[in-house]
This record gives structure tokens, C-alpha cells and sequence, in this order.
């Protein structure tokens, strides 16, 4: 199969999280996971149905782009201009979009575990009273695996590496990491190596995750950057760790201000800008 340029990877599945998923209480959050789940059994029926059924029709190659705490409200795939996310928008309008996905955990542990073995965190576990995958639950790369795939899972480290179980069912799992701008190229590298199977290829990033200064292809569309006005104790600027200090204990910092959480959201359009240009 010819190599794909980074702009034109066309089957991606984008992982959203959001602090407005739970919007609507309990109840809603349930019937939205039960929807979420049939949904997911719907997917693997068709699969195990096409696995079945379908041996003599060629089998598609299948990549999942796992962008890791992506905001919904970020994905502008109206008709709406000058959008943040020009290329997911185009990918968009030629895809299936689900709008009703909801994220299984507010952490990155356990909902990406969720996504790849289509279980609730608490029937997998992991992130909640283990850190480890059960040799019980299959994954969804071991499911390729045992019907012919080459499977590859190119992550961006921390709470996606292999010591979780995330890399069961690959038959390569690089989690050297370095945002889409390292990870894009060890991908196209890896498929243009020569193959006489199918493949199943798992892109996770960290671009859209704090401190929100991941590596540009180009210059980004969020004109102002990281500065923004006087806020004392700031110094006109915020460092990664000031991000992490703020997001994680705000009531901390009295010197948070509509300034200071104007740039927190403009330092995260900077990071949507430049994982939409890897697209």
C-alpha cells in the first residue's frame, strides 16, 4: 500500500473528553453509556461479522488517531468559518460522525483502556483497583491479530504504556512518544515497509493534553500565543508547570484571573491548531 502524506490519513477516530460530557446528570450519563455501549456491540458484531463471512473480500486496513483529551467543542464540522480544525472538519464531511461519544473516565488510563477493549473501567480495571490488564479481557488488537492483522500501536507514553497492557495484540508497540510531530513519521515509516496482510495501526498524542505546547507543523492559528496581559506573579507568561499547578489546584493561585484563564483556553486552541495540521 502506498504511503499516506500526514495530511491525508483518512480513517482516524478522534477520543474526546470534555468537562460538559456529564452535562444533564445521572441519568443521562447512563443512557448516553448504554447507547455508547450498544453502539460499540453493534461495531463488533459487524466485525465479527465480516470476519465470518467475508473471508474471500479484501480486507480493509483500519487506523485509529487517539487524540487524548481532544474537547468536542473544539471539532467544528458545520459550516461555521475560519474553523480551528480545518482538516478533522474536511475528514468530517466524508465520514461517519458520532456525536453522542462519551468518554468512559475523566482519566486517561482507564477511558483509553475502555476504548480498546470496549469494557466499562469497572469491569477492566485498570486505573481503578489495578494498574494491569486482566489476561481475562481481550483487547481489540489481539482480536486483529488472531485473524491476520499486522497490528502497530505508536503512543505518546505516560499512562498509555505497555506495563498497562496496552501493548497485548501488537506486534509492534513504540511509545517513544514526541507528540503527532514524532509519532507521524515513525508511522509512515512502519507502513512503508513491506507487508502481504492487512494492518491495524493505534495513533495516541498527547497534543491537545496540558501544557499545551506541543511542536507545530506550521505556524499556529492562535494569533496571540502564550502571552497575555499583566497578571502579577505571572511575569506575563505561564511555564508548563504553572499550567499544571493551575488546572490542578486553582483555588491555590489568586492570581488566576479572566486573563490568565483567557490564555489557559488560547494555549489549548494552540495545541487543537497543531494536531489538526497532522491530520
Amino acid at each position: 500500500m502506498p504511503r499516506e502524506a500526514p495530511g491525508r490519513i483518512h480513517s482516524a477516530r478522534s477520543h474526546f473528553v470534555s468537562a460538559r460530557s456529564s452535562a444533564g446528570g445521572p441519568a443521562r450519563s447512563r443512557r448516553a453509556a448504554a447507547v455508547g455501549l450498544a453502539a460499540t456491540a453493534l461495531a463488533i458484531a459487524a466485525v465479527v461479522a465480516f470476519f465470518s463471512c467475508a473471508r474471500e473480500v479484501r480486507r480493509p486496513n483500519v487506523i485509529i488517531l487517539d487524540l487524548d483529551t481532544f474537547r468536542p467543542d473544539r471539532l467544528e464540522i458545520g459550516d461555521g468559518p475560519d474553523p480551528l480544525t480545518p482538516h478533522l472538519r474536511a475528514l468530517a464531511r466524508r465520514s461517519r460522525v458520532f456525536k453522542n461519544a462519551i468518554s468512559q473516565a475523566p482519566r486517561t488510563l482507564p477511558s483509553q483502556m475502555s476504548i480498546l477493549t470496549s469494557r466499562y473501567p469497572s469491569r477492566h480495571t485498570v486505573g481503578v483497583t489495578s494498574h494491569s490488564l486482566p489476561e481475562s479481557v481481550a483487547t481489540l488488537a489481539e482480536a486483529f491479530h488472531a485473524h491476520g492483522y499486522a497490528t502497530a500501536a505508536f503512543v505518546d507514553g505516560g499512562w498509555v504504556r505497555g506495563r498497562y497492557g496496552f501493548a497485548r495484540g501488537f506486534d509492534l508497540f513504540n511509545d517513544q512518544g514526541g507528540r503527532l510531530a514524532g509519532i507521524i513519521p515513525r508511522v509512515l515509516a512502519w507502513l512503508d515497509e513491506p507487508r502481504d496482510r492487512p494492518f491495524f495501526v493505534w495513533l495516541h498524542a498527547y497534543d491537545t493534553h496540558a501544557p499545551y505546547d506541543p511542536p507545530c507543523k506550521g505556524e499556529s492559528r492562535v494569533p496571540t500565543g502564550r502571552r497575555f496581559g499583566p497578571t502579577p506573579g505571572f511575569e506575563n507568561r505561564l511555564r508548563p508547570q504553572d499550567i499544571f499547578a493551575i488546572l490542578q489546584h486553582q483555588s491555590r493561585w489568586p492570581a488566576v484571573n479572566d486573563s490568565v484563564l483567557d490564555l489557559l483556553s488560547r494555549s489549548y486552541d494552540h495545541g487543537v491548531t497543531c494536531a489538526d495540521e497532522w491530520v
